[in-house]
């Protein structure tokens, strides 16, 4: 070893292992040595076959009596832990994050004959080199190959997995849990407000029971993919909603009514929209029930302005793209499935008692819009305070299907129209700046 390599850092050292950062005589490159105990035969055997951009290469492997030497690759960058002291932490890279470390994720779980789970997933395992990502250490790393599913190995207790703590059997969504963790840490980090639909996708994957968390890394990562299309998608100051969800902080604020009248106001703009309702109410089903000019055909409902889309069960497709128009999602009090969406209006009621339940964390989002209903000053000031941003006031309405000129400017300011432009009016302006700039 000597004769081929020179020392030039002790990088660490324990009772059983140490690891050297050399540099290599003839073809003057740095690599990393470790010399472990017995155990080391294990990790080599693991990284012997291992073939990808976010994993090191093995040069080679050394044994003797007492311990193994591992030669591998030089990962040169800092560790994810280093990265977040000294880096600004933003939304968008997380989301970066999340995608390059589920890849190489996606990879190990699907080796054949037996996926590879790493078990010890945190910040000092994952290297930042440049934009890219880099996973390294796996001398804990487990074939799943079903005749012992258990994990009784060393594990970081932070980031480790309910079930693996438990030394019950562990599956690909083990790895994906201390992922999360690790990604929850970046969040908290974070320099921005963290989007409620980053917040969800992350917290998809640290459940307690492993059937509620994603089915898999590539399946996680399709998910980040979808927020990250979402972002790009933005253009200028304003967005390309194709789904505004309405939110209540309670029951019977008016979610509905508002929810409605915007859907009829956003057809009146010109810019087809259909009414989803997600909420408890059915209240598709009683329009259609009590009111005779509505009519339907097939899946869609009609009045005038009004469209209502029927649906078929209680969960929101995101990726499903085929829909056109916009979607405004009456959820109810669900806030979980509105921060599925591309915007959210928060509705409020306007009587003191009516501000608790208030899910302080969504309204701070800059894709939130607040309105007090009905409007109350006092009510709207005191928001206002709290949040740091503008509350908006919904005006005394009987008719969710008439569009009065007080509700038409509170919509208009609320999806940043211009003034003297329909809003589809200037989505199509936007679309073609950016059409004329991906040219």
């Amino acid at each position: 070893m000597n004769d081929r390599y020179e020392v030039l850092e002790t990088l660490y050292r324990s009772a059983t292992s140490r690891t050297y950062l050399v540099r290599h005589k003839s073809l003057d490159e740095k690599r990393i040595i470790k010399v472990i105990e017995s155990r080391g035969l294990y990790e080599a055997k693991v990284l012997k076959d291992l073939r990808h951009p976010g994993i090191p290469i093995l040069y080679d492997i050394i044994e003797d009596e007492d311990t193994t030497t591992l030669v591998e690759e030089y990962i040169q960058g800092q560790s994810l832990s280093e990265y977040i002291l000294c880096h600004t932490i933003t939304p968008d890279k997380i989301i970066k994050i999340a995608i390059e470390v589920c890849e190489i994720l996606s990879y190990l779980h699907s080796l054949k004959p037996y996926p590879l789970l790493h078990l010890d997933l945190k910040p000092e395992h994952m290297i930042c080199c440049g934009d890219s990502i880099r996973l390294i250490d796996y001398d804990i790393a487990k074939y799943l190959n079903g005749r012992e599913d258990t994990f009784s190995e060393r594990a970081t207790v932070k980031y480790a997995a309910p079930e693996q703590l438990a030394g019950l059997p562990v599956d690909t969504r083990t790895d994906l849990y201390s992922l999360g963790i690790v990604l929850q840490e970046l969040a908290d980090h974070s320099s921005e407000e963290i989007p409620g639909r980053l917040k969800k996708t992350i917290k998809w994957a640290i459940k307690e029971d492993p059937d509620e968390r994603p089915p898999s890394a590539k399946a996680w990562q399709e998910a980040f993919k979808d927020l990250q299309l979402r972002k790009e998608k933005s253009i200028g100051e304003g967005a390309l909603y194709k789904t505004i969800a309405v939110l209540g902080n309670k029951r019977s604020v008016g979610t509905t009514h508002i929810a409605l009248s915007l859907t009829v106001h956003l057809n009146r703009s010109g810019q087809e929209a259909y009414y989803v309702d997600y909420s408890e109410g059915k209240v598709t089903e009683g329009l259609m029930h009590n009111s005779p000019v509505l009519r339907s055909d097939g899946n869609i409902i009609y009045h005038h302005y009004f469209r209502s889309r029927k649906i078929n069960g209680p969960g929101i497709d995101i990726c499903d793209e085929h829909r056109e128009g916009i979607e405004v999602w009456d959820v109810g009090t669900d806030a979980d499935l509105a921060v599925d969406a591309d915007r959210i209006i928060y509705v409020i009621g306007s009587r003191l008692w009516q501000e608790r339940n208030i899910e302080t964390g969504l309204i701070s989002d800059p894709a939130v819009s607040i309105i007090i209903n009905p409007a109350s000053g006092n009510m709207g000031k005191m928001l206002a305070a709290m949040v740091k941003k503008r509350v908006l006031g919904f005006p005394l309405d009987s008719d969710p299907f008439l569009m009065t000129e007080e509700k038409q400017r509170l919509f208009t300011h609320i999806l940043g129209e211009e003034k003297g432009k329909s809003w589809a009016c200037l989505l199509r302006e936007k679309l073609l700046v950016y059409m004329r700039r991906k040219r």
